[in-house]
C-alpha cells in the first residue's frame, strides 16, 4: 500500500481498517521538519464525534473538526481534521484546498506545511445512497492531486461498487488488473498527481459463495411507523443484550429531538445533530461511549 497513491480497502468490522491510516498519521505527525495536515470524512454526523475521540485519545494526534478548517483555515497545530460528507462536498472546503499553497505561504511564511492523507470512510455510500447523490456533486471539484495519498475504506464495497463509487466523485476508478508501481508509472500520465492513478483495491473479504456481501446481514422492511418499529427493535435488543448500545440515524434534526424526547421513558438516550457545536457533539458522544447506562445515540446523517 505504501507505494500506491490511491487505495481502496474492503474489510469486515473489527478487522482494523482504522489502523491502516491511524499509524501512518502518527508517523507523519512525528516528523519535525515538515507539518502534515490530513483529513478524514465519515458519512454521518453521529459518527463524527466518536471518530475524533478515538483518534485523539492516545495524544499522538491533534484532532479537530473540519468545520474549524473551513471557517478559520489551517491553524498549524492540527494533524487531522475530521468531517462529514457534506463538508467534503462544500465549496468552502474545496476552495481552501485549491488555494492551499498560497494560504500556507501567507499564513506561516513557509512551504513546510503540507497536505497529507485524504481518508474517506464507508465510501460505498457515494454509489449506493442514490437519494443523497445530489449532495455529493461538489466532491468532483476537489483537487485530489493536492494530497499525498487517498485512502477509501468500507466494509461493504466489492469491486463493482467501489469502482462506481470512485468514478462518481471524479476519480479514474479501480485498477483493472494487478500491477506494481513501476508498471503504473510507465502506463499512466502522472503529471497531475494521484488522480492519474487508478485506485488499487485490497479486498480482505473472501467470499466462497456467489452471494455478494454474504457476510453482511440486512433486512429491508416497509412499515407503517418507522419510529415505532425502531423502538420495538431496540426494546427487543436490550431484552436480549441489556448492556449493549445502539446508534439510530434520523432524517431531520426535528426527528432527532422528537425521538429522544419520546424514547427517554424506555432507556437513557443522548442525541446530536448538525445544529450543535463541535465541542458539544464531542462531549455528548463521549458521554454515550463512557457512561455504561447510556443505551442509544440518536443523530442525523
Amino acid at each position: 500500500m505504501a507505494d500506491t497513491p490511491s487505495v481502496a480497502v474492503q474489510a469486515p468490522p473489527g478487522y482494523g481498517k482504522t489502523e491502516l491510516f491511524h499509524l501512518p498519521l502518527i508517523a507523519l505527525a512525528s516528523k519535525g521538519d515538515v507539518k502534515y495536515v490530513s483529513f478524514l470524512f465519515v458519512p454521518y454526523t453521529v459518527l463524527l464525534a466518536n471518530c475524533m475521540i478515538r483518534l485523539g485519545r492516545c495524544g499522538c494526534l491533534n484532532v479537530a473538526p473540519v468545520r474549524n478548517f473551513i471557517e478559520e483555515g489551517c491553524d498549524g497545530v492540527t494533524d487531522l481534521y475530521v468531517g462529514i460528507y457534506d463538508d467534503l462536498a462544500s465549496t468552502n472546503f474545496t476552495d481552501r484546498i485549491a488555494a492551499w499553497e498560497n494560504i500556507v505561504e501567507c499564513t506561516f511564511r513557509t512551504n513546510n506545511v503540507k497536505l497529507g492523507y485524504l481518508i474517506v470512510d464507508e465510501f460505498h455510500n457515494f454509489e449506493t445512497e442514490v437519494y443523497r447523490q445530489s449532495q455529493f456533486g461538489g466532491i468532483t471539484n476537489l483537487d485530489f492531486d493536492a494530497f499525498e495519498k487517498a485512502i477509501f475504506l468500507s466494509g461493504t464495497a466489492p469491486e463493482a461498487v467501489a469502482d462506481a463509487a470512485l468514478q462518481r466523485i471524479g476519480l479514474t476508478g479501480l485498477a483493472k488488473k494487478s500491477m506494481d508501481i513501476n508498471e503504473l508509472k510507465r502506463s499512466e500520465d502522472l503529471s497531475r498527481g494521484l488522480s492519474s492513478y487508478p485506485t488499487r483495491m485490497f479486498n480482505l473479504i473472501k467470499e466462497k459463495s456467489e452471494v455478494p456481501l454474504g457476510h453482511v446481514h440486512k433486512i429491508w422492511k416497509k412499515v407503517e411507523s418507522q419510529p415505532e418499529e425502531a423502538l420495538q427493535l431496540l426494546l427487543a435488543l436490550f431484552e436480549i443484550e441489556p448492556e449493549s448500545k445502539a446508534i439510530v440515524v434520523a432524517s431531520t434534526t426535528n426527528e432527532v429531538e422528537e425521538l429522544a424526547c419520546s424514547w427517554r421513558k424506555y432507556f437513557r438516550v443522548v442525541w446530536i445533530h448538525g445544529k450543535l457545536g463541535a465541542a458539544e457533539k464531542v462531549s455528548r458522544t463521549k458521554e454515550f461511549v463512557t457512561d455504561g447506562s447510556m443505551r442509544v445515540l440518536i443523530g442525523t446523517k
